[in-house]
């Protein structure tokens, strides 16, 4: 008896954690078309989505352990959606990550996480190089 009360929490665990990882998919895919002029509610969907995803691990040395590295994360994450087209890739993986999860393939989410994790850096490095260039321009384009 034990044993099964167990398994069913444990599995209303992940229906309510898949839930709450879902929600900010939605959120995200209904705002990627307006990221550009939206930025702040696609930002806050992809902070509420990892949220979801840390939270959903239900381990509170996890969630104490990422919570600070999360927030210095959300400021490189506006470098990385200040790219163009990002915001849509991103949409595509978090939605590869969240299927990996419901299907319950721990390698496939894994991978999905490192993938999306290295495209964000990728961006973000690029969003960094372009906006150095455009101020060495800027201080050696003569002023008129």
């Amino acid at each position: 008896m034990a044993r099964a009360c167990r398994r069913d929490a444990a599995a209303e665990s992940v229906r309510e954690a898949l839930t709450a990882v879902k929600l900010p998919i939605g959120t995200l895919r209904e705002k990627a078309a307006f990221a550009r002029s939206d930025m702040a509610a696609a930002l806050q969907a992809k902070t509420d989505f990892y949220a979801a995803l840390i939270g959903g691990c239900r381990n509170s040395f996890v969630e104490r352990m990422l919570k600070p590295l999360h927030d210095r994360i959300t400021l490189l994450r506006i470098t990385s959606m200040s790219h163009p087209k990002r915001t849509n890739k991103s949409l595509r993986e978090v939605t590869a990550i969240w299927r990996a999860i419901q299907s319950g393939d721990e390698d496939l989410a894994e991978r999905c996480c490192v993938d999306h994790v290295k495209a964000a850096a990728v961006a973000a490095l690029d969003m960094i190089a372009r906006t150095s260039a455009e101020e060495a321009t800027k201080k050696t384009l003569p002023i008129a």
